[in-house]
């Protein structure tokens, strides 16, 4: 074993493979599922196969029933065709009914053992380096991999913030400003690991105890951030500054002048570049170009947060902004389907 305090830097190194997830998650079925469930091995082989599917998905990917019961042949499934003739033909209703019994069972198997199995014995991650690839990491190596990591960010990042403040800023006089408090995971780099914020999951009540609310605070913080069905998010509260923000981006567009926003942006300048040299040079010829790669680092850890907001009151060119909800409806299929979207608008050009 890697000794995590020595070796932060090679965090990717103590990964388990792909390869060895699955092998173990088989080998675990093949013990607790009998082989007459399947009826025979070709069914089992074919359900393993998607296991190993399962496993190797990266992030965002799916599978869905009909993908996990794909080469399983339900007259091989004695206790699915019991009762019934081999020589008889099936009734669409019969037929149905054993396949909707199979992929009762698929999924209680998917979601109820293989799904729980990676989750009690695995740590599954995406990485800074290799993207949406889904790393994993055996629970225990990457606890003492976080003690590590959470040890340096105390140090070099975060502070402590006192219980009276936490109580003050989310249930005192100006609670209703209070955007509240979020939880953090750890993304593996190629040299240490990235803390990031999960600015959309919703805060719990019970979680407003533990951090020193009463409940009477925690009543009154709920009234405000409740939307029918839970705590509102970071997120949430944060959508009307979005759209704010989004109609000032529009109006100024010198605002985004030098900033890309996704690699359409940069073929645009990338071709233009290119097609300047072209011009500028005598037998229409690129000249030789040599690229320079910087990174600032622990860029977003070290932003000024007070210029950053002073920057931000700057492009605010309106004194009041009103943010409309209107319904958006389109065809799809043979439906009309309705969906609810919101903007921003100066309010004075609305009186």
């Amino acid at each position: 074993m890697v000794d995590v305090k020595d070796g932060v830097k090679r965090i990717l190194d103590m990964h388990i493979r792909q390869q060895q997830v699955s092998s173990f998650v088989k080998s675990v079925l093949k013990h607790i599922i009998p082989n007459d469930i399947w009826g025979d091995d070709s069914n089992r082989d074919a359900f393993m196969a998607v296991v190993v599917q399962l496993v190797s998905l990266r992030r965002y990917e799916v599978l869905s029933l009909q993908n996990i019961g794909n080469g399983i042949k339900i007259s091989k499934m004695a206790w699915l065709t019991s009762g019934i003739k081999p020589a008889l033909h099936l009734s669409t209703c019969e037929a149905e009914k054993q396949r909707q019994m199979l992929y009762e069972f698929l999924y209680w198997l998917f979601a109820d053992v293989v799904v729980s199995l990676i989750k009690t014995n695995f740590y599954a991650t995406d990485t800074v380096p290799f993207k949406n690839r889904v790393f994993y990491f055996r629970h225990e190596t990457w606890s003492r991999i976080n003690q590590s990591l959470q040890s340096v960010f105390k140090r070099n990042l975060l502070k402590p913030i006192e219980m009276p403040l936490v109580t003050s800023a989310l249930a005192g006089e100006s609670f209703h400003k209070a955007l509240g408090f979020s939880t953090t995971r750890l993304i593996p780099k190629e040299s240490g690991a990235r803390m990031i914020m999960n600015l959309g999951r919703k805060p719990k009540p019970k979680e407003l105890a533990q951090i020193g609310l009463n409940p009477e605070q925690i009543k009154q913080l709920m009234c405000y951030r409740y939307n029918g069905e839970n705590l509102l998010s970071i997120n949430q509260l944060l959508t009307n500054a979005h759209h704010v923000l989004t109609l000032e981006k529009t109006e100024q567009s010198d605002l985004m002048k030098t900033t890309m926003l996704g690699l359409d942006d940069i073929y645009t300048r990338f071709k233009a570049f290119k097609l300047g040299l072209v011009a500028a040079s005598a037998d229409g010829s690129i000249p030789q170009l040599y690229c320079c790669k910087m990174d600032i680092a622990s860029c977003f850890d070290t932003i000024n947060q007070d210029k950053l907001l002073s920057l931000l009151q700057s492009f605010l060119t309106k004194t009041d902004y009103v943010i409309q909800k209107y319904a958006v409806l389109y065809a799809s299929g043979d439906r009309i389907r309705r969906v609810f979207q919101k903007r921003a608008r100066d309010a004075g050009q609305l009186s």
